[in-house]
């Protein structure tokens, strides 16, 4: 399709446009730089004036927190005089401008000033920002509950110590906030805003009470979240178009928004745009004329000059150029003559560069060629080709399709479609392929084809340049895969300094090497156990699954594998087939020709294992795969050696870490185990002292003192032992020792334990199991120690047995049971010291966690074994102990002594009503009756859930709890009875407790206990502290 001409006075026309088109444009730019220049004066004015309304935003506000700082830090607030508080507020609120309504809150959002049962504000965010930050806070538009109309609330935390006592806020009057465009005197054209943090409106300077409450237009919001200040087009809250500024308030968080009107900003910039409209109008009409003009001049010339071109175009010599004013029009004439002698002296040169062409390819070493669009037949081909390819010239030209069948039956058809897609796009295309020569030689040939077009604009012929590649392809590939090699040895050196696992590791040698070393098969096998191993056994293996390693047996030393695990140095072979070593190794015949095999030897000089590789086809592995092979090994044997490293450093750690929770949890056992004891018996004695009690009480009193005093030393002695033994002091009265009069002796004394838990206590002694060297009382102290322990986890109705018989040339003693079992991951560790089962503050049993410890230590120092068996928790445990038999003897045990004392009562308690809570009997019993000597009326619980049930009957003045019981401990009773309702859940409470660290004393009080008080406690201390709390509680 022709393109559609114009005459040469409409280009001049158009040309004169173009000049005009500058000076139109930098006339239509100046306008809007003009217009852009009133905008921002506009702008900077608005911004001026929005900074200032903020500066006086964040004054008032700042102001409001400074007054509530102050009075937060009130004297009356210390002393707890709310009315006298109020009355200062009143008296400052009235000097406040703004202020409508001031409040106090506690701290758990309950209203305290002004009284009168407003509801609670818990939920406020304001309040929870305050309670959280300890910061004074100003909120977003909300809606007053009390005053039933929107507000703002400026809140400040009022703080003792580190404590939050209250919460001091004021409510803002939304009506004194539209004063501040008044007062900065904002113009009556203009329209101001205030916006709080979420883009709602808390005041305006028009119609402030319509648009209370409504959320910022849409590119308002936008804008002031996303920066503090800046300029806005946007239509205002009545719909009129509009730009404005705004800015952020530093304190309060506010945005201060004022817009003027559109047709205020756009007045300037509109007369500006109509003026430079008509001037431009003016001389474009002008230039059109003269354009006219001027093209009529020029035109009678440049037709004589077409008409010398026609002339020259058929052949012939054009006529002689014709005058013109135009110097250009008188050169083209001249230049049409001269064009025309050219011609016939160009079309001579061509004849003889065509033959100096073909002289020029026949000595370039690539074959130049010219087919037709199917490439099926050469027009041309030059010489090169019967040297490359091995077929006549002739041949070549004369025969259709051998140019494309020279092309490797694999490339063919890629290439043909390659030729065709070129033919149908044009242009110049790159194709690397196959050929096969004469001769049957494959060679890599390279082609730049170029399209030559027909009349119609299709191709008619393909022009190629074709140059043999073969060498660079060769050189190419080993290039890739010596490149393939590092890429893959990098890769492998950073996951081997990263992988901590050895197995892991292992698996990424292994297929490292397998893949660098081409190889169908490898594995990595382990050494463990050197020369001591059997067979060894694959760890990891590649490239197939690890049942086809199993012909081989590869023991330490097999003739040709055990030469790795061995450390005799690499093996290679070509073909493994044919070393009769493989013979006496393989079981079968090996799957595998090709057989490579590299040691893995740690720093040390330890044989850590092997790389084995192994290929179907002989002669794989060369001197390069061993090469790279070996360096991965290296590789491996290092990272190896850090991942054991690691292993062991983490393993000890572990030990460290356990060893040392294990010394914590023993520490507060500990001084639990010891203070409980001390309770009874300072209790009991300081009621002795006072002589009120009655015989009976008496009696009693000394049989509690006694046996906590016994338990005392029991465990005194228990670790002096350990100490001993952990020394090496230990020291044995060794004689011989009847072990069935000594077990007997023990079960006597723990007779009376067992049937007052009421637990069956039976045993089976054969009085002829023969007598042992050692030391009575601690072979009595290992008996004693495993049936104490068996009675304390044994439930009432169960049963122990004691069984000693002569088994072999050992003495057995069993002690079976059938109460609560062990875990089967707590079983490895019974014997170790300081272990217990449960730890924890609610756990079901005392003790410290050494008794089984004892037992171990004291039965191998006689040169003994013990051992705990158990099916799991609920199926009870056996432990077995074994004595070697020599001679017989037996000693008695001691008894403890016992301390007596007592303290008077002065009735300071009379009237209060006091609850104690302790899972200990004697705990309990002491504490109520020192308690009742001083007046007061005691209710005992044993238990958490018995106290909650007592609270729902009975409503005491104090709580007296332990801390450490069965079930739910201390510190769940605290939080539950804190969380009854009314009085019940505001009960002053003491947490009279063994556990005396700093850590424990924190949590009890966060826990909600007034005071904590540590076993054993004083009587007058617990009664001047029940009698505190008392007092305390009246005064509130």
């Amino acid at each position: 399709m022709k393109s559609r001409s114009m005459r040469l006075r409409s280009h001049l026309v158009v040309l004169v446009l173009i000049a005009l088109l500058p000076v139109l444009v930098f006339a239509a730019v100046m306008v809007a730089l003009f217009g852009r220049q009133e905008q921002r004066a506009i702008e900077r004015g608005l911004l001026a004036t929005t900074r200032a309304l903020a500066v006086a935003v964040d004054r008032d506000v700042e102001a409001s927190i400074t007054t509530l700082l102050a009075l937060a830090t009130s004297e009356h607030l210390d002393s707890g005089d709310l009315r006298a508080f109020h009355r200062q507020l009143e008296r400052v609120q009235p000097t406040q401008h703004g202020w409508r309504r001031a409040f106090l809150l506690d701290a758990g959002g309950r209203t305290l000033l002004p009284a009168g049962g407003a509801p609670s504000v818990a939920d406020r965010e304001y309040f929870r920002r305050v309670t959280r930050t300890r910061r004074p806070f100003v909120s977003d538009l909300i809606h007053d509950r009390v005053a039933d109309e929107p507000t703002i609330v400026i809140a400040v935390p009022v703080i003792r110590g580190d404590r939050l006592l209250h919460v001091l806020g004021v409510a803002l009057d939304l009506r004194e906030l539209n004063r501040i465009f008044a007062d900065q005197a904002v113009s009556p054209d203009s329209t101001g805003a205030i916006l709080d943090r979420s883009q709602t409106i808390i005041a305006r300077s028009r119609d402030a009470a319509r648009f209370l409450g409504r959320r910022a237009t849409g590119v308002l919001a936008a804008s002031a979240a996303a920066t503090p200040e800046g300029s806005f087009w946007d239509r205002t809250q009545e719909g009129a178009e509009a730009f404005g500024a705004y800015s952020r308030s530093r304190i309060a968080g506010w945005t201060i928004v004022l817009g003027v009107p559109a047709d205020a900003v756009l007045a300037t910039v509109q007369r500006a745009v109509w003026t430079a409209a008509g001037g431009g109008a003016v001389l474009l009409l002008a230039a059109v004329g003269l354009a006219l003009l001027v093209g009529r001049r020029i035109s009678s010339p440049i037709a004589a000059l077409t008409a010398s071109a026609e002339a020259l175009g058929r052949g012939a010599a054009p006529p002689a150029p014709v005058g013109s004013t135009v110097a250009e029009v008188r050169r083209v004439g001249e230049a049409l003559a001269a064009a025309g002698a050219l011609l016939q002296q160009r079309q001579s040169a061509r004849e003889r560069a065509e033959a100096r062409f073909r002289d020029l390819v026949d000595d370039v070493d690539a074959i130049v060629w010219e087919s037709d669009a199917a490439a099926s037949r050469l027009f041309f081909v030059s010489q090169r080709a019967e040297e490359k390819l091995g077929h006549p010239l002739e041949r070549l030209q004369s025969e259709p399709g051998l140019w494309l069948g020279v092309v490797h039956p694999d490339d063919r058809e890629e290439v043909a479609q390659q030729l065709a897609s070129a033919a149908a796009s044009g242009g110049h295309h790159d194709i690397e392929y196959r050929a096969r020569a004469a001769d049957g030689r494959v060679l890599w040939l390279r082609s730049i084809v170029s399209v030559v077009p027909g009349p119609d604009g299709r191709a008619e012929r393909l022009r190629g340049v074709t140059v043999d590649v073969t060498q660079r392809r060769e050189m190419d590939a080993r290039l890739r895969l010596e490149t393939e090699a590092i890429d893959v040895v990098n890769r492998t050196g950073q996951v081997l300094s990263a992988e901590l696992d050895e197995r892991k590791l292992l698996q990424t040698v292994t297929d490292a090497a397998t893949r660098l070393a081409g190889a169908e098969l490898g594995a990595f096998v382990d050494n463990a156990g050197g020369a001591r191993s059997g067979a060894h056994v694959p760890v990891t293996v590649s490239g197939a699954p690890r049942e086809a390693l199993a012909v081989f047996s590869m023991p330490w030393a097999a003739a040709l594998a055990g030469r790795t695990f061995r450390g005799e140095g690499v093996v290679r072979l070509d073909d493994l087939r044919r070393d009769p070593r493989s013979r006496q190794d393989a079981a079968g015949d090996p799957p595998i020709a090709s057989y490579l095999a590299v040691p893995v030897v740690s720093r040390s000089g330890e044989i850590h294992g092997g790389l084995f590789l192994g290929h179907g086809r002989p002669g794989v592995f060369t001197e390069r795969e061993e090469r790279i092979v070996v360096g991965l090994a290296a590789q491996a044997a290092i990272a190896i050696d850090n991942a054991r490293l690691y292993e062991r450093e983490q393993r000890a750690r572990a030990e460290a870490e356990t060893a040392n929770r294990l010394k914590d949890d023993f520490l507060a056992t500990l001084s639990h185990e010891l203070r409980t004891p001390l309770t009874a018996v300072l209790g009991w004695t300081r009621m002795l002292r006072t002589g009120q009690l009655d015989a009976a009480a008496t009696a009693r009193a000394l049989e509690v003192v006694q046996r906590n005093a016994e338990a005392q030393s029991q465990l005194i002695d228990d670790l002096l032992d350990v100490s001993r033994i952990t020394s090496g002091k230990l020291r044995l009265d060794v004689r011989a020792v009847d072990v069935a009069d000594v077990v007997a002796a023990a079960v006597d004394s723990v007779r009376p334990a067992a049937e007052t838990k009421g637990v069956r206590l039976q045993s089976v002694l054969d009085p002829g199991a023969g007598p042992v060297s050692g030391d009575p009382e601690r072979l009595q102290q290992v008996v004693w120690n495993l049936l104490t322990n068996a009675i304390k986890f044994t439930p009432r109705g169960g049963l122990i047995q004691v069984r000693l018989a002569r088994v072999g040339s050992d003495v057995t003693l069993v002690v079976s049971d059938t109460g609560q079992g062990i875990r089967p991951e707590l079983l490895p560790h019974v014997f170790d010291r300081f272990r217990q089962a449960d730890s924890a503050s609610t756990r079901a049993h005392g003790g410290l966690g050494i008794g089984l410890a004892l037992v171990k230590h004291l039965v191998e120092a006689h040169g003994g074994t013990v051992h705990a068996d158990s099916a799991g928790p609920g199926q009870g445990a056996t432990f077995t102990v074994r004595l070697p038999i020599m001679v017989h003897a037996a000693a008695p045990g001691g008894v403890r002594g016992a301390l007596a004392a007592a303290a008077p009562g002065g009735g300071a308690l009379r009237g209060v009503r006091v609850l104690v809570v302790d899972d200990d009997e004697d705990a309990t019993e002491v504490l109520g009756h020192l308690l009742r000597a001083d007046g007061a009326d005691v209710r005992t619980a044993r238990s958490a859930a018995e106290a909650l049930r007592t609270l729902e009957q009975w409503s005491p003045d104090v709580m007296c709890s332990d801390i450490e019981m069965p079930g739910e401990d201390g510190y769940a009773l605290i939080r539950k009875v804190r969380a009854l309702p009314g009085e019940r859940g505001s009960i002053p409470a003491v947490a009279v407790t063994a556990y005396g660290r700093v850590v424990d004393r924190v949590r009890a009080l966060f826990a909600g206990f007034q005071i904590h008080v540590t076993k054993p406690v004083d009587p007058s201390e617990l009664v001047a502290v029940v009698a505190s709390l008392v007092g305390r509680r009246a005064a509130s």
